[in-house]
């Protein structure tokens, strides 16, 4: 009777392995951006490939990570998971993040009651004022970035992070000293405010400033309508972006790293190569 028991507990466990051995972490195929100081949801997949239904208790470890070092930031159960067979389900996990001064990678593990890492995610965590990045684009201070914004859609998100500008007007623009300027959302239709601000953006990039002119819908219809395009004028150049590429500014991560990416372009344009589609350095 022993010996049946033994065997029991043994077939137990192998099942019990066996069941979470199919338990498969579906990693994500992005690395994932976040603002840090705060609680994120974070999605994550999962897929029962086996033939038994698979129960798993599940904790999620933070990492901060470099090159050579990878530092344990907190380590929290999360929940037990229950995947049917043949069955891939989508969970979220609530996870708290630290505050950073810079882009830090950090790594999420998933792991099991036996201390087996079923996946992994990767992250980048950015500054909550990711804004304050464009002090470093513009040069002489309080008058080197200016704004117009008849929306006030751009000009909240930059007070907010604290990014020194010069409010303007459309029939001010050619009195504008400063090097780079942020003009829109503005409406494509055709109006005389609207002429006036086209006029003295082509005057202000022959004076070689650089220039993001941001609209409310393209300029023109096309079955592939570009989110934004360059126009080179000396060293610096006018893009022109689609408003949805900087929605809700003050609020969305992507929006920002959009928007200072828009204006990087416009202070040194970096044309698009073939060599740029290889993966040749």
């Amino acid at each position: 009777m022993k010996q049946f028991h033994l065997l029991w507990l043994l077939l137990a466990c192998g099942c019990g392995f066996a069941g979470q051995a199919q338990l498969q972490f579906v990693p994500a195929e992005e690395v994932l951006g976040l603002m840090g100081g705060g609680i994120h949801s974070v999605s994550n997949i999962w897929r029962n490939a086996g033939s038994n239904t698979v129960d798993a208790e599940v904790t999620v470890r933070l990492l901060q990570t470099t090159y050579a070092t990878a530092v344990p930031i907190s380590e929290k159960y999360w929940k037990r998971l229950r995947v049917l067979p043949q069955q891939t389900i989508l969970e979220s996990a609530s996870i708290e993040f630290p505050a950073v001064k810079s882009e830090t990678h950090f790594l999420i593990e998933w792991i099991t009651d036996t201390h087996r890492v079923l996946g992994r995610t990767q992250v980048l965590l950015y500054p909550t004022h990711l804004l304050e990045e464009l002090k470093l684009l513009v040069e002489d201070g309080d008058h080197s970035l200016g704004v117009l914004d008849p929306r006030q859609e751009i000009k909240p998100a930059l007070t907010q992070a604290g990014v020194p500008f010069v409010s303007l007007v459309a029939n001010e623009l050619d009195a504008f000293k400063g090097r780079l300027l942020i003009i829109g959302p503005y409406p494509v239709e055709d109006n005389i405010e609207l002429k006036e601000v086209k006029d003295g953006i082509a005057r202000l990039s022959h004076k070689r400033k650089a220039i993001v002119w941001i609209l409310s819908a393209p300029v023109k219809r096309s079955p592939i309508p570009a989110s934004f395009y360059l126009v080179p004028e000396g060293t610096n150049s006018v893009v022109v972006a689609r408003q949805d590429l900087v929605s809700d500014l003050g609020n969305n991560l992507q929006s920002q790293l959009k928007l200072i990416y828009l204006c990087e372009q416009a202070l040194r344009p970096d044309p698009f190569r073939l060599s740029k589609l290889s993966n040749e350095p």
